[in-house]
């Protein structure tokens, strides 16, 4: 009796925490979500711990005879080799972030070293759009319009796009207010904290905006310098001015590489279909000896 509520709690433990496992690796959560312990749970070594965990269980429930039918000790051992496979994979596996300002483009083949003609994919960040909720502060949804070389795509959330043996996903976003900053005769667009060279070899940081005097805070090559908005001032023998472009959005894109992903697949489908079988047959034979 004890010994059946003992594996039966197991078998309960085993399905919650699998199901548990696969949503948050599969399907991440939004930034945003308002559970900080599970934001980028995916990423975090407790989520390698889990998936080993639930390896190491499903090993010991055969190895300790928890399960005395042949082809359920296989169904356990196929689902331990899976999950290992998993681990191994993502464990290995290249992942970096790209962040692409709307309207300029960066070449994928550059964060990659093997392959570079499969990978020389000019990506362009054509817009960025939001859709807000109701009360129109926090975001509901978001996407970046893309352009990859010719053709035109679309990149949402929890809807990557495949390029050779990369996933691209979409991760975040940044909001900028950006400014045109003339000197003389030249234009330079910056944001806040930006550093940009002039004419003359200058260093420039655009530093900060003082709202009660409403002019900006220049450092010029170490030295404070303040302009106001809209109206121009003569500063060492250049006009110098700056208008409000508005704001722009930075797509935050995640890339992650699946070399495993077949296998994992393949190792996926045999496993269902062998259970299915496993389930199938006990009840034909019932039916064959009724």
């Amino acid at each position: 009796m004890i010994k059946n509520i003992l594996l039966r709690s197991f078998q309960i433990l085993s399905i919650i925490l699998l199901a548990f496992l696969t949503v948050s690796t599969f399907m991440p959560l939004k930034e945003d979500a308002g559970f900080l312990f599970l934001n980028r749970f995916y990423d975090s070594p407790l989520n390698f711990a889990l998936w080993i965990l639930m390896a190491v269980l499903l090993v010991a429930a055969v190895l300790f005879k928890g399960i005395r039918s042949p082809r359920q000790k296989f169904l356990h051992l196929a689902l331990a080799i899976i999950i290992v496979l998993f681990i191994i994979d993502k464990s290995t596996n290249e992942r970096f972030y790209m962040t692409l300002k709307e309207g300029n483009t960066t070449d994928l083949s550059n964060y990659i070293d093997s392959d570079p003609e499969i990978y020389d994919v000019d990506i362009k960040l054509k817009r960025f759009e939001i859709d807000l909720h109701e009360d129109e502060q926090s975001p509901r949804s978001y996407r970046s319009y893309l352009k990859l070389n010719d053709k035109d795509v679309v990149l949402e959330v929890n809807k990557p796009l495949a390029i050779g043996r990369y996933r691209l996903y979409q991760s975040a976003f940044e909001k900028h207010y950006y400014f045109d900053l003339q000197i003389g005769s030249k234009h330079y667009e910056l944001s806040f904290g930006d550093t940009i060279k002039n004419a003359q070899e200058k260093i420039i940081v655009l530093d900060d905006y003082n709202s009660r005097i409403r002019h900006f805070r220049l450092i010029v090559d170490e030295q404070t310098r303040w302009l106001p908005l809209n109206s121009p001032v003569m500063i060492e023998d250049d006009e110098w001015s700056i208008t409000s472009i508005g704001e722009v959005y930075s797509s935050v894109i995640e890339v992650v590489e699946v070399r495993g992903l077949f296998w994992l697949l393949l190792a996926g489908i045999l496993y269902l279909a062998f259970m299915a079988w496993d389930f199938w047959k006990p009840k034909k034979q019932k039916e064959e000896t009724a």
